[in-house]
């Protein structure tokens, strides 16, 4: 775990504790394994790593249009 960047283990694999408690919004992004082979070397694309940034951006677009929206 990061103590640096507020992630703390819980005990439980499903939640995080640097999420709850919090007033604004946060995620955990996880873009794939670097132990992975496979991952590995789609991570080492720019366009893989391209595609995914997009999709973090559409990501928080939708939650900040579904806030704003109510």
């Amino acid at each position: 775990y990061t103590v640096a960047k507020g992630i703390f283990p819980t005990g439980n694999n499903e939640k995080y504790s640097f999420i709850y408690g919090r007033e604004k919004p946060a995620a955990v992004i996880s873009c794939g394994y670097i132990t992975n082979g496979k991952e590995m070397a789609a991570l080492s694309g720019r366009e893989y790593r391209k595609n995914i940034a997009l999709g973090i951006l559409d990501g928080i677009d939708e939650v900040v249009t579904t806030l704003r929206n109510g």
